[in-house]
């Protein structure tokens, strides 16, 4: 990249850029596997429409951000589940 430049800053930016895309290429791949051992989309989809699944996914998030944040978190679990079940 010709904009970039030559300085360390430059080479470490495009070689962490680099490992991020292949990291993000292999999720996408194990998403999409059909092997039983792998994390299946079919299998995602189906645990989104379980309500026991999004209960458990959005109690986990809201202890997450209590823990990390001071915020008043009001009706914001209330959103979280409507943005997975919306999908």
């Amino acid at each position: 990249m010709p904009h970039m430049g030559a300085s360390y800053a430059s080479h470490a930016f495009l070689a962490i850029r680099t490992a991020l895309r292949r990291k993000v290429l292999l999720a996408l791949m194990r998403v999409w596997d059909g092997q039983k051992d792998s994390v299946r989309l079919k299998l995602v989809i189906a645990a989104i429409g379980d309500n026991e699944f999004i209960d458990a996914l959005v109690a986990d998030r809201m202890g997450t951000l209590r823990q990390q944040s001071n915020m008043t978190l009001t009706g914001f679990e209330d959103q979280v589940r409507a943005t997975i079940q919306r999908g």
